[in-house]
């Protein structure tokens, strides 16, 4: 006896007659009665009363059919959670990033993924940006927001861009850059400066110092913390500066000033951000919630 036996049964049950029943299921009568009846022999009791006129469900067989169709729904709800699971459209994703501005930037696509996927649950925590590699080598987190400079896993991860962000200065509302409309990059030298501590993350590191050598930034004095949201603090209190995404912008309190860059659009320095996981993570939802992200490519 199987799930399809017991549709089999099922349809009988409810059509009374072998001959539509056989039919709605794609059998013969003949085909039909011999299943009956060795389910009937399998079960040890009569499941109908039948003669040549009527066929009647006996008192065990009602309640074997109801029985029954419990079964067959409990089977086909697991199928097709099963099968919802296996193509990305149900389960759980764990996404870490390194701060709530950087977060917010991806906000919009985050509520597109809860609207295209209602049934996968998403978990979205913060971590620090030096600890994000660490989490998906260790299969804590299945993806991490990220900047794609970091490749010596390239082995080991994927990654897949999110967008790309022209860099501005961030500073004090009474620091002199605060009346400007552009900040040009020679203005930049001897400037106190905050940064994000990027311990474990060379490239990232080395990637950034380019970006400001090229601009001739050479602070006086760095101030590392370790989320984005503290540089935004340390700016005002050190009289200090920052080079961030201009997305930083959009969510800043107001307590800060952001001013672009004084100097060509083909020479800006910019950020990209991506969303980064291991190659061997076979978690379908992962696939899904990739496929949405990777769908942004803005640049503001």
């Amino acid at each position: 006896m199987d799930i399809r036996g017991l549709k089999y049964f099922i349809s009988a049950a409810e059509c009374l007659n072998f001959t539509r029943a056989a039919k709605d299921c794609y059998i013969t009568q003949t085909a039909m009665s011999l299943h009956i009846a060795k389910m009937e022999e399998e079960l040890g009791f009569q499941l109908f009363n039948r003669n040549n006129r009527t066929v009647k469900l006996t008192v065990a067989g009602r309640d074997f059919y109801d029985r029954a169709r419990l079964v067959v729904k409990t089977y086909e709800e697991a199928v097709n959670h099963s099968r919802n699971t296996a193509s990305g459209k149900m389960g759980n994703v764990k996404l870490v990033v390194p701060s709530c501005i950087d977060g917010l930037v991806i906000m919009p696509r985050l509520k597109k993924f809860r609207d295209l996927y209602p049934h996968i649950n998403l978990d979205v925590q913060l971590l620090e940006p030096r600890y994000l590699i660490e989490s998906l080598k260790r299969g804590e987190t299945d993806a991490a927001l990220c900047w794609p400079e970091d490749r010596e896993l390239d082995a080991e991860l994927d990654v897949t861009l999110v967008g790309t962000f022209p860099i501005c200065v961030a500073a004090g509302i009474n620091h002199p850059f605060s009346r400007m409309e552009k900040v040009p990059p020679d203005l930049l030298r001897e400037q106190n400066s905050v940064l994000i501590e990027l311990n474990g993350m060379s490239s990232s590191y080395r990637s950034m110092c380019n970006s400001w050598a090229q601009m001739g930034f050479e602070p006086l004095s760095v101030t590392r913390v370790n989320k984005m949201e503290e540089i935004l603090f340390y700016v005002e209190l050190e009289d200090a500066v920052a080079l961030l995404p201009n997305y930083v912008a959009y969510n800043s309190t107001g307590m800060l000033v952001f001013r672009p860059l004084d100097m060509p659009k083909e020479e800006q320095p910019t950020v990209t951000l991506a969303v980064a996981h291991m190659k061997n993570n076979q978690n379908p939802a992962l696939q899904s919630l990739v496929s949405v992200l990777g769908d942004m490519k803005i640049v503001l």
